[in-house]
């Protein structure tokens, strides 16, 4: 109840602070009422691949055949998606929190290195990811990703990242030994998609920091104890200026030819 996972078909960020349902209310109004044994009946199904008819709730007739107990269901209720649609087939209006509202942006990703090859190194790097004179930017979100060396003791072999000085609030030990693995070269991950909108400077860039704990001392990659790829992916556009000119005025329209014009009346007066 109220629980919505990445895993889920339906999964849409727009939901994420949707109001959640309240399970007691539902056991209070299922209280008293007994169910006859068809409600509890688990029908044949298909899964994921396909959605049979079932036989909960029963339906007096069928258009195939009436004397058959299938039940027919509302869309919504294989897919809560279909309600998001008008009768025009337009889409519900999506929020910031999903990727469908940037439709006129360009995805941006930027990449750096960080390596360093003694026990306990620190190894930093700059990224430049927008350019905040001339463009605006939104969720932007930071990933880290890291060779493993010798990350095979999850109390004492980490791995830390600051951010523009602010140190990210949770160590990352991959659990694995380069000394170990078949392909030394599999990234583990470290950090996904951290929101970084208010770490960015004023001049859009993003100062990064990883250090080893003193005890990852073994199995290098290419000489490397520390050997991570970090990316920034932001939606970015161009910023409105305020004090741009105006647009020139629309030409005022006027007859490519001379107009010949024809026409009588009568002239008179009555006094000298």
């Amino acid at each position: 109840f109220g629980d919505f996972s990445h895993a889920e078909s339906t999964y849409d960020s727009d939901a994420l602070f949707r109001p959640v349902v309240d399970p007691s209310g539902i056991a209070r109004n299922e209280l008293g009422k007994v169910k006859d044994v068809d409600w509890f009946q688990e029908s044949s199904s298909a899964g994921s691949t396909a959605a049979w008819q079932t036989f909960y709730p029963a339906v007096p007739s069928a258009p195939a055949d009436p004397d058959l107990p299938w039940s027919s269901q509302d869309a919504t209720w294989f897919d809560s998606s279909v309600d998001k649609y008008d009768r025009f087939g337009r889409a519900e209006a999506p929020t910031e929190l999903s990727p469908r509202y940037y439709v006129d942006w360009e995805e941006r990703q930027v990449n750096a290195t960080l390596a360093c090859d003694e026990p306990g190194c620190a190894a930093n790097a700059s990224l430049q990811v927008v350019d905040v004179a001339t463009e605006q930017h939104r969720r932007c979100g930071l990933s880290v990703s890291v060779h493993a060396t010798d990350f095979d003791d999850v109390l004492h072999e980490f791995v830390e990242f600051e951010v523009n000085g602010a140190l990210l609030g949770r160590r990352c030990s991959p659990m694995a030994s380069g000394c170990k693995l078949v392909d030394a070269s599999q990234m583990q991950p470290c950090v996904k998609n951290f929101g970084i909108d208010h770490f960015l400077t004023t001049d859009g860039r993003l100062a990064l920091t990883g250090r080893l704990s003193p005890r990852v001392d073994e199995c290098p990659f290419e000489g490397k104890l520390l050997s991570a790829v970090v990316s920034v992916r932001c939606y970015v556009r161009k910023r409105i200026q305020a004090n741009s000119p105006p647009a020139p005025p629309w030409p005022r329209w006027a007859p490519t030819h001379p107009s010949r014009w024809v026409g009588n009346a009568t002239l008179g007066c009555s006094e000298p």
